[in-house]
Order: structure tokens, then sequence, then C-alpha cells
């Protein structure tokens, strides 16, 4: 283990995700699917209420949609690789 798994290790605490994850609404069930991204689809997270569905992809793009329906709401692009990890804040 390096130093800076060391400190990961340290920041990234239980007690510091309970919040998030205990203030969060997700879906109950799935409705519509898409092709969301040009190649693979690599994660996703929803939004505090779960209205909003973020997906990443290897193409590079962030995009939003719309959780009931399935319509896409924005792409964020800027990234050169593969979004690895998405992620929604508390306060949308």
């Amino acid at each position: 283990m390096n130093a800076e798994e060391t400190k990961l290790e340290e920041i990234i605490k239980p007690e510091y995700l309970r919040p998030l994850i205990e203030n969060t609404i997700m879906p109950s069930r799935v409705s519509w699917k898409t092709c969301a991204h040009q190649t693979e689809t690599s994660c996703l997270t929803f939004n505090k209420d779960g209205s909003i569905l973020y997906t990443g992809g290897g193409d590079g793009l962030v995009k939003a949609w719309e959780s009931s329906s399935g319509r896409q709401l924005q792409t964020m692009s800027g990234m050169s690789q593969c979004v690895l990890d998405v992620a929604a804040s508390l306060d949308d």
C-alpha cells in the first residue's frame, strides 16, 4: 500500500458516506432503456431525489437523463478519456 492509498482510506470513512446514502432516494424500478454512449456506459448515479440519472461513458461524455422518461437533458464534454466515476451533489 502506498502513501496515496493510505490517505484515501483516511478520507473516505463509512461515517462520511452514511448521510449521503440515508438522504438519497433511489428509483425502485426501470421503465426505459437507451444506448446512452457511443461505447460502453462505465458509471452512473442518481441525484438526491432520483429524478435525474447521470451516466459516464467510454466516449468521454457525461450525460444527464430524466429518470421517469429517459429523455436526455444535457451532455457534458471535455473529458478526453473514459469517464470512470460520476457524482451528484446533495444540493443538485
